[in-house]
């Protein structure tokens, strides 16, 4: 099975990239649909906003990583197509020596900040202790993630993303069952899901290490080898996507720590509450989209640049078409959805709160494909700073609002979503275009997938709605399966043309046929 795992052909690749993309998410989603209303019913509504808040200091700490990481697979990757092993293995030596340098350097501004977390933000008296350790188990998975990440390097290099997919899939079951059992056996802390993050990184520790050993036996990180040179290459190509992630952070990663100390913990825990959902459904277009970038730098290596167009629009079909149904079944069935999900809790704020934060999906879902075009030429740094631009605007604005009017968790929400919308239509789609030479406006057709695949979803679940009765889960879940397959059967056929449509289906049997066990012929 593993033999077969690393031989498909590209179109192969390319369908079970996506396939194992999107059952990761929903195993992901699956998972927060079971765990959410088991820590709000056994913490409350605070722990499950500081459990989301702990994510996103992480994300702040990865500020100061991502420069070093985020381009480090893309110069590891030139390198070995071009056939340049010693190149390869100083690149991969020295991010590895930099990401413990980095965290070395980090170690007691991190210790100040846990120990002094009630006095910076908001917490609860009875829970100090315990959102104290949750944040130090947070910052210290953040460490074991970056250095074990550099092994799964080997499946962007190698365009073999669907073990990545298999392996986060696995890993996520696998927390679930941590934190379940920790839940039910001990005592109710609201650590105990950072605590399953690390042990369950165990799994793909081993996944990437066995995989990078098949796929690069040769790439190994050696002191020898370390290259400050090489370093700083990757660092200042890197920095703009450092810049952009602090761009993100002001865009919209800063809200629950905003509600925090301008509001108050509670309607902090009310909106990660509301996020839950459309994160899964962005990570969801990310991830598929992002299964199409290793081949967008292979070919741009290899100087075939109609090639990458051809995948580009390939790809923007493909994310449109999936991740609007789940956007489309949000808007349609969430109001009942929340009032199952979380009783006692606020399902229409939930509910409203949870579509401003979808709204840039219903035009952008098929623009991500797009935004790899800047890492793969290398041209990060306009990208880095329209975000921070955009990110600066909106978390501005959303002082502005809090401060001087009544708008409350509606501004926190709402702001960013626009800016976000903004920011791409002005700056990304025609920057992307005129980086592989082409006019600024080629690329806007995906908003036309996008808008298309939203709305043949959101009229398929209000006729199915119509249909069904409401109240109970039986139903909703019967609703919501109906509208998916409906709804993606009526994309497929609206989105993409005859030859495409051919190609989606060869590629999904060969995929199924080289899964099936083979039978030795004697």
């Amino acid at each position: 099975m593993i033999k077969n795992a690393i031989a498909f052909s590209n179109k192969t690749k390319v369908a079970v990239n996506v396939v194992t993309a999107t059952l990761t998410l929903c195993a992901t989603a699956g998972i927060s649909f079971f765990l959410t209303p088991f820590i709000v019913k056994t913490l409350g509504v605070e722990a499950q906003g500081f459990t989301q808040l702990s994510a996103n200091l992480v994300s702040y700490l990865s500020v100061a990583t991502i420069a070093l990481n985020s381009m480090s697979g893309r110069f590891i990757s030139v390198a070995v197509h071009k056939n340049e092993p010693e190149n390869a293995g100083k690149y991969y030596t020295s991010v590895l020596y930099g990401n413990i340098f980095i965290f070395a350097a980090l170690l007691m501004p991190l210790a100040l900040f846990i120990f002094y977390a009630d006095r910076l933000i908001k917490i609860p008296d009875d829970i100090v202790t315990d959102v104290r350790i949750l944040f130090a188990l947070s910052f210290f998975n953040c460490f074991v993630w970056n250095i074990l990440s550099q092994w799964s390097n080997a499946f962007y290099i190698k365009d073999r993303a669907y073990l990545q997919s298999i392996s986060n899939c696995l890993n996520s079951l696998l927390y679930a069952a941590l934190t379940v059992a920790l839940f039910s056996l001990l005592p109710p802390k609201i650590w105990y899901t950072a605590l399953a993050v690390l042990i369950a990184m165990s799994f793909p520790a081993i996944w990437g290490g066995y995989f990078k050993r098949r796929l690069l036996p040769d790439l190994r990180a050696k002191k020898a080898l370390f290259s400050l040179t090489h370093l700083k290459e990757i660092i200042l190509s890197g920095i703009w996507f450092s810049l952009e992630c602090a761009g993100q952070l002001l865009l919209n990663g800063l809200d629950l720590l905003i509600c925090n100390i301008m509001i108050d913990a509670k309607t902090m825990g009310v909106l990660a509450l509301s996020k839950i959902f459309p994160q899964f459904i962005s990570r969801l277009t990310w991830s598929i989209s992002t299964t199409f970038a290793p081949q967008l730098t292979i070919k741009y290596a290899t100087g075939d640049f109609t090639g990458m167009r051809r995948d580009i629009k390939r790809s923007a079909k493909i994310t449109a078409c999936i991740g609007t149904i789940p956007l489309a079944g949000l808007m349609v069935f969430g109001k009942d959805f929340f009032m199952l999900w979380l009783p006692g809790q606020n399902a229409g704020l939930l509910w409203m709160l949870s579509i401003l934060a979808c709204f840039p999906n219903a035009l952008l879902s098929g623009v991500d494909p797009c935004c790899n075009i800047f890492a793969t030429v290398n041209k990060v740094k306009p990208q880095g700073v329209s975000v921070i631009i955009s990110g600066a605007i909106s978390t501005l604005t959303v002082l502005i609002l809090l401060n001087f009017t009544h708008m409350g968790v509606y501004a926190v929400a709402g702001t960013s979503a626009i800016v976000w919308v903004l920011g791409d239509i002005v700056y990304i789609i025609p920057a992307a275009a005129r980086y592989l030479g082409l006019k600024w406006h080629t690329f806007f057709y995906v908003f036309g997938y996008s808008m298309t695949g939203t709305l043949i979803a959101t009229l398929v679940g209000l006729g199915v709605k119509a249909a069904i009765p409401t109240g109970a889960w039986a139903w909703l879940l019967t609703g919501c399966l109906v509208t998916g397959i409906v709804a993606l059967v009526a994309n497929i056929l609206v989105i993409f043309d005859k030859d495409e449509r051919k190609m989606l289906r060869n590629s999904f049997v060969k995929t199924i046929k080289r899964l099936m066990p083979q039978e030795d012929n004697a």
